[in-house]
């Protein structure tokens, strides 16, 4: 056991974000916030631990002691970093929706959405009337049709309709309230007119960049066809809300969504180009090629043009984490090193999760290092082969390898993502191979080329030329994902499961890639449990909305029933892609009459719903005339109204828990009582989760 522990010695910084993860996850799973007092102990317990074991050792005390309180000393690192992040963008957040409110305030930012629907804002120092000062979120986000004259820097007053941001739609969906929490965004809303412009946009560099973006995207919208417009904006700028939802399905379905989304290989290819072209030019001067490092030269070159094009696409912290590897990759470079180092991912992700620990729970950092780590493994273990046959191939063997490459990279990219895909959006693509074939190389030698050139050009009012190639290569890749999303079986749906089951896998999937020795196939065992778990996972057979207003049941294997199909539209949606199920999957429950399904019955008449599965028996009561016969029969009662305590039902759920606790998801089974879950039982009281009734 102790040359097993010994070998490992090389790995042990591999471990240390492992572990800082492992106690971000620990500080976002709890149902409470933690004190700073309970969150210090967990740093600094293991740090006083460190400290009195590291002075034993140099004694001739135990280094495996030593090594296990430094890997607790990074978990409560991780424990800590989620509790200082929390706390550093805590502020106030909107408390009810607002019908009308007069808003005054500047405009951070402003995206252009689809063709025809305007602008969407944020904005900051707020002033918003019947709101004080000391409960004025610090910003807020507003979508604006009317949006001719605006800029960034502007401070303006218009009246919209605030909203808090919204709970998740039912329990274990995404959380936009914490995704809003860490933007410090504490209202959405629209504009009812155009905005009056109090005063024209203020200096500085960030109001200058923000101000170049939206000349790229206003010279998008004047050079480029509407079809690729949305897409030639998001590859310059970063944004994607100019993008219709039908080419946004293609490209998901696809597998070519990481090309329009700012990653790691947007900023690769943008210092791939400037780091290539700029050796290229230097090597035209002999003296300088001979006697200057040109390729340490053309690195720093190549890091100052990712930094340039993560500034203007947005720093986001996606783009931020992609400039960070992109970084180190090219210092590796510059001092001749390896760039396909597992260390230097390893201090890329412990540096980020340490000053952005939230973004751990996002599918963007989850898939783009697992990506990575799987990459490096693959290309570190088979790099000799590359070489040599890089090394005798002429020009056509080379492009051949390049586009062996390219599709090998697809593959393991898809395969390591792939639970990540099914975990967030309950979908993987099948044939994002074929399509990645084509694309990659489009995009790395055409589409990111020209739109270097469109930054430079355009300030100039020339980038009409280098617009226009950006379009056809757009137009080409457009095309690619329509018919590759046409295909039959073109995306593998899957019910939501749950994140112990990823965190299961995730486990898994890191011992066998950074455990050293022939123990590391033991990480197969935690890869199959977390496997098992998802195959035997069912989503709820029952969900009602947050509202009371709406209510579903899987009452066939292949569809959703749903109570209505205009109260809370988007929740429907998002319910579908959770069971499971491809969009449009769902049928209305007939208003009157009776329905029989697969898993059960369903009545339905003006005043309730009376609904039998797996021998349980649920009423859905939309009258108050229903609840006496109603409590008397059914198992478990969902009103849309306030139900006495003297219901006879087993489970009685009015207008107030779903209130008070969010939207509900029942599990039925066969002689058990009905499982309840809601969204409040699995978020508990945290600074971002607006429960009512709190």
């Amino acid at each position: 056991m102790t040359a097993v522990i010994a070998a490992q010695r090389p790995h042990y910084v591999l471990w240390l974000p492992v572990l800082l993860g492992a106690g971000i996850c620990a500080y976002f799973s709890l149902k409470f916030e933690p004190s700073w007092v309970g969150a210090l102990a967990v740093l600094l317990v293991p740090a006083l631990a460190v400290l009195w074991q590291w002075r034993r050792a140099r004694a001739g005390g135990s280094v495996a002691l030593l090594l296990l309180f430094g890997l607790a000393l990074a978990f409560g690192a991780g424990f800590a970093a989620g509790k200082v992040r929390t706390e550093m963008v805590r502020g106030p957040v909107l408390e009810k929706q607002m019908r009308f409110a007069n808003v005054t305030g500047t405009i951070r930012s402003l995206e252009l959405l689809e063709s025809g629907r305007g602008s969407r804002a944020v904005l900051d120092d707020l002033l918003i009337e019947e709101i004080a000062p000391e409960k004025t979120p610090r910003r807020i986000r507003m979508t604006i049709s009317k949006d001719e004259g605006l800029r960034p820097g502007q401070r303006i007053r218009v009246l919209g309709g605030l909203n808090p941001p919204s709970a998740p739609v039912a329990p274990g969906s995404f959380d936009f309230q914490r995704y809003a929490y860490f933007r410090e965004l504490g209202a959405m809303g629209f504009a009812y007119k155009a905005p009056e412009i109090l005063s024209e946009q203020q200096g500085g560099f960030y109001q200058a960049l923000e101000n170049y973006r939206l000349m790229l995207a206003q010279a998008a919208k004047d050079h480029v066809g509407e079809r690729e417009t949305g897409v030639v904006i998001a590859l310059l700028t970063g944004e994607r809300a100019a993008m219709s939802e039908d080419q946004w399905d293609d490209v998901r379905v696809a597998g070519l969504a990481h090309i329009i989304a700012i990653s790691g290989m947007n900023i690769g290819m943008a210092a791939g180009a400037a780091f290539f072209l700029s050796r290229l030019l230097m090597a035209l001067f002999p003296r300088l090629a001979l006697y200057h490092p040109i390729k340490s030269y053309a690195a720093v070159i190549a890091f100052v043009a990712a930094f340039a094009y993560a500034l203007i696409v947005g720093m986001s912290v996606p783009t931020f984490r992609a400039l960070i590897m992109t970084g180190l990759f090219l210092l590796a470079i510059g001092l001749n090193r390896s760039p396909f180092s597992m260390r230097l991912a390893a201090v890329s992700a412990g540096a980020l999760l340490l000053f952005y620990p939230d973004i751990l729970l996002g599918a963007s950092f989850q898939m783009s290092f697992a990506a990575v780590i799987g990459l490096i493994w693959f290309y570190d273990v088979t790099r000799d082969w590359w070489v040599e046959a890089y090394t005798k191939a002429g020009w056509l063997q080379r492009a051949i390898i390049y586009l062996a490459g390219v599709c090998l990279t697809t593959i393991l990219a898809t395969i390591v993502t792939a639970p990540f895909s099914l975990y967030h959006f309950q979908q993987v693509a099948t044939y994002g191979v074929a399509a990645n074939f084509i694309v990659v190389p489009l995009a790395s030698f055409i589409i990111m080329p020209l739109a270097i050139l469109v930054y430079f050009l355009a300030p100039l009012g020339l980038a009409d030329w280098p617009l226009a190639g950006m379009a056809w290569g757009v137009d080409v890749m457009l095309d690619i994902a329509r018919i590759v999303a046409g295909w039959p079986h073109a995306v593998v749906h899957w019910p939501v499961w749950s994140g112990a089951a990823l965190g299961i896998m995730i486990f898994g999937m890191l011992f066998m890639l950074l455990w050293a020795g022939r123990s590391r196939w033991l990480g197969v065992l935690p890869l199959v449990v977390g496997m098992v778990m998802v195959v035997v996972t069912t989503p709820p057979d029952i969900l009602i909305s947050s509202t009371g207003k709406l209510w579903a049941a899987r009452m066939d294997g292949d569809r959703m029933m749903i109570s209505s199909r205009v109260a809370d539209r988007f929740t429907a949606e998002v319910w579908t892609q959770e069971s499971g199920l491809p969009e449009g999957a769902t049928e209305k429950i007939p208003d009157e009459g009776l329905y029989q399904g697969e898993n059960g019955m369903v009545s339905c008449d003006a005043d309730a719903c009376r609904m039998e599965m797996e021998g349980a028996k649920i009423a859905f009561i939309n009258q108050p005339v229903a609840l006496a016969a109603d409590c008397a029969w059914a198992d478990v009662v969902v009103a849309r109204m306030s139900v006495e305590k003297d219901c006879a039902a087993r489970v009685v759920i009015d207008r107030f828990d779903v209130w008070r606790n969010g939207s509900v998801a029942i599990w039925v089974r066969e002689g058990e009582k009905p499982t309840i879950r809601t969204v409040r039982d699995l978020r508990g009281d945290r600074p971002w989760a607006m429960n009512n009734g709190r």
